[in-house]
């Protein structure tokens, strides 16, 4: 009579074992996996183009002219009409400008020579060292200065500056002309010819009677 009971208290014991057994099995931990880090899909980007150095001429411009070099000129035959620059009449060259509207100078290089007529020049006619300078007609709303050169001549010209002679060894006429500022002429190997010319300033030098 007792040996059912303990038969019946016995079969709870193993069962409650074997559920401990597969519960410990069910629930053991999964293997680590180790993170997986995804490549960018970002383009590279170009690496910056660096700046030039401070002063450094830009790729495909034209270099200046170096310091001391003869300026090749840009007048060695004839110009007329509009002309949006300075006009140089390089060393030993010969230029005409005719009914020629310049917004700029013209400079007359060493042995060189110009005739303009009929023109407007809004600036300066220079010439230094020159062959032959005549200015006939016209309008120049600078200066006409001539310094050190040959033979001369203003005629007829309305100038806004003045004109001015200096050191040349040539001839040299200033007639007929209109100066708003000074005519001064000094130190000319003869003294220039000419008169009947209008001068707001002052007649100075050797152009004191003209």
């Amino acid at each position: 009579m007792l040996t059912r009971p303990l038969l019946a208290l016995g079969a709870p014991i193993v069962l409650t074992l074997a559920l401990a057994g597969c519960s410990s099995e069910s629930y053991a931990p999964a293997p680590s996996v180790a993170p997986v880090t995804l490549a960018s899909t970002t383009p590279e980007e170009a690496p910056a183009t660096p700046a030039p150095p401070a002063g450094a001429e830009p790729t495909g411009s034209t270099p200046a002219p170096a310091a001391g070099a003869a300026d090749p000129g840009n007048c060695s035959g004839e110009l007329t009409g509009a002309i949006d620059r300075d006009v140089i009449v390089a060393a030993s060259q010969t230029c005409t400008i005719t009914r020629a509207d310049i917004d700029g100078n013209v400079k007359v290089g060493d042995g060189a020579s110009v005739t303009i007529t009929d023109s407007m020049i809004d600036g300066d006619v220079q010439g230094e060292r020159h062959a032959s300078v005549t200015v006939r007609g016209g309008e120049v709303d600078g200066n006409i200065q001539l310094k050190d050169g040959d033979t001369a001549g203003v005629t007829g010209v309305r100038i806004d500056g003045d004109l001015q002679a200096e050191q040349n060894r040539g001839a040299q006429e200033f007639r007929d002309n209109t100066i708003d500022g000074n005519l001064q002429c000094e130190a000319n190997a003869a003294a220039p010819t000419g008169g009947g010319n209008r001068v707001e300033g002052n007649k100075e030098g050797q152009c004191a009677a003209l």
